[in-house]
């Protein structure tokens, strides 16, 4: 039965709306139009900073207004100030520090319509509706079971959920148990940006071969949040951003409850659908260090508790079922910024602990489920045109249920990947990554072109395999 919801926000919206709205993102890209991971993007009108991630995505959340400078900055890249024109989405690239020079301004960009990393933007109604934000991914097919209370995961391309990988601040939500995440588990404020990883199946192996998609928590502003709606629908969050020089701290909680019962027809009779009701509390917190201009610091950690009703089918319901579970996620991330590279040492935690009781059955279930991920990275640039990205992955799984009791198993992968620039425009990436358990032995084999020709634009092939390990 589809039910219309309507939202009433009643404190704080408009504010955190507006910050949406004054807020810019974008990409740092180096001289070769590649992703310049970890350079630091300032605003020097209010001193706020962020990071950018990985994939060079920034998102700042400050009140930028048309010809603001913002301030980008890299060790072993020449320092840049642009000047931001009044555009929302930005794209800068910043020159090799070979000779040194006085900083360099440059007027904003704003990105074209070709850029090759899309990314969506949470907004304000996606945190109200658990299933706006996933179908503007483009490809992606979400499935609920159950309304709010019930499982969600999605799947790419009309792909399984198993093959669907969820990475929330390079953390893996998938669960061991079935191989699948539960995005109901995830609260929206978690994170404000989404976008599809470049090469899934040589960065996470195993169930990545649709795709991955990650998950990125900017919350770097101060908020409160309250709403409430139909079918006994209310929720409540604040955040709070503590800034200095070269510390940020980020702190959000909140939680939120709703009934979702309903009536419905079937064969000229008037039915009650029951035990829909579903509760949710959820903090979380990030913390990053500036140690030096070389070495960054990043932690976070993510908590959400859940206690739902499973109403079961409609021929066989179960108005007393009960589904609690705890989800945590921790992750720590040391990178050290070289002249010509980086590199990262990981440690990421998941576990969840989860209840199911029906005492019209007589079940009570308990499962602990549990994975923990000690991940090395190094980029370097070993010639001008050459690139090259090396990993290993050290991870260990395990399961203590009620069911069927425990189990663990410990998994082992390494990758090299290069990416060697023909011309500019012309890039070829071949990439080999090797996973190894007590049982099993995976090779996964990949290799990308990446061509721009005037007028077409730019045009991507790929050719690779992967694989997916059993539960």
């Amino acid at each position: 039965m589809l039910k219309n919801i309507l939202y009433v926000l009643v404190t704080g919206t408009c504010c955190q709306a507006l910050a949406w709205a004054i807020g810019v993102s974008g990409f740092v890209l180096n001289d070769n139009l590649e992703p310049l991971p970890y350079a630091t993007v300032t605003h020097p009108k209010t001193g706020s900073w962020v990071i950018a991630d990985e994939e060079g995505r920034f998102l700042l959340q400050t009140a930028v207004e048309p010809y603001d400078s913002l301030v980008f900055y890299r060790y072993g890249y020449r320092e840049k100030t642009l000047v931001t024109a009044g555009a929302k989405q930005l794209k800068i690239s910043l020159q090799r520090d070979a000779i040194p020079m006085d900083v360099v301004e440059v007027k904003g960009q704003a990105i074209p319509g070709n850029t090759p990393w899309e990314t969506v933007i949470v907004t304000e109604t996606d945190q109200m509706n658990s299933l706006g934000v996933f179908q503007r991914v483009p490809g992606i097919l979400l499935k609920t079971y159950g309304g709010r209370a019930g499982i969600s995961n999605v799947g790419m391309d009309g792909g399984q959920a198993e093959h669907t990988k969820i990475v929330l601040d390079g953390i893996d939500l998938t669960s061991p148990q079935n191989g699948q995440t539960d995005l109901s588990e995830i609260p929206l404020v978690f994170f404000q940006q989404m976008f599809q990883s470049r090469y899934p199946s040589i960065d996470y192996g195993s169930g990545s071969m649709d795709g991955v998609i990650h998950l990125s928590p900017w919350f770097n502003r101060s908020f409160v949040n309250v709403a409430t709606g139909t079918f006994g629908y209310k929720s409540a969050s604040a955040g709070y951003r503590l800034a200095f020089p070269n510390t940020a701290v980020q702190l959000i909680g909140g939680g939120f409850s709703s009934i979702e019962d309903y009536s419905f027809s079937l064969n000229d009779s008037t039915y009650n659908r029951e035990n829909n009701g579903i509760e949710q509390t959820f903090f979380g917190g990030r913390v990053q260090f500036l140690q030096s201009r070389k070495t960054i610091i990043k932690t976070s950690l993510f908590l959400s508790s859940s206690d739902r009703g499973v109403a079961g089918s409609i021929s066989f319901p179960s108005p007393n079922a009960n589904r609690k579970n705890t989800l945590s996620l921790a992750n720590a991330t040391l990178i050290r910024i070289l002249n010509s590279g980086h590199i990262s040492i990981q440690v990421s935690r998941r576990a969840n602990d989860e209840q199911y009781s029906d005492p019209d059955f007589a079940v009570n279930s308990h499962h602990e489920v549990s994975s923990q991920r000690l991940k090395m990275k190094w980029n370097r640039r070993l010639l001008k045109h050459l690139e090259a990205n090396t990993s290993l992955e050290l991870c260990n799984e395990m399961i203590n249920s009620s069911d069927i009791g425990n189990r663990d198993r410990s998994l082992t992968a390494a990758s090299v990947s290069l990416a060697y620039n023909v011309t500019p425009g012309f890039v070829v990436r071949p990439s080999f990554r090797r996973d190894v358990g007590e049982s099993f032995r995976a090779t996964t084999t990949d290799f990308n072109v990446q061509v721009k020709i005037p007028v077409l634009g730019q045009i991507r092939g790929r050719v690779g395999n992967g694989f997916r390990l059993p539960t």
